[in-house]
């Protein structure tokens, strides 16, 4: 994968149907578009980890793009973000592009529900 937002719909949500609300569509398409429409409020740095981090979600789901379930592909890239998030550098960005993080992800979707909360917390954490 490039990063492109199209894997979403193209490698998974096409084969497993998972519907609006399933990871394809309501987490990875959505979060796709979103920092792809703010990459520009991003610094250089930010817009450099924005691209491989993107690449990166993509790239743990490709051995699921067959074979798979909807709850495996969620699972699996639950438990990939923060992993992604680390070794792309958030611990490294500078406050103003860790605020427009912030101000990309719902608030909902950042501590709602264990799987999120458990992502924020790793990431956080590696970042002490």
């Amino acid at each position: 994968p490039t990063g492109s937002c199209s894997f979403y719909n193209t490698c998974l949500e096409s084969k497993y149907k998972c519907g609006s609300s399933g990871y394809p569509l309501g987490y990875g398409k959505k979060y796709c578009d979103a920092f792809s429409a703010n990459r520009s409020k991003f610094s250089k740095a930010g817009q450099k980890w924005v691209d491989s981090t993107m690449e990166c979600l993509q790239v743990f789901l490709v051995p699921h793009t067959s074979g798979s379930t909807c709850k495996k592909i969620k699972d699996t890239a639950f438990k990939s973000h923060s992993d992604c998030y680390i070794y792309n550098g958030i611990c490294d960005l500078s406050w103003g592009d860790l605020w427009q993080v912030f101000q990309t992800v719902d608030f909902a979707d950042l501590f709602g529900g264990v799987a999120n909360a458990v992502e924020a917390f790793q990431t956080g954490a590696a970042c002490l």
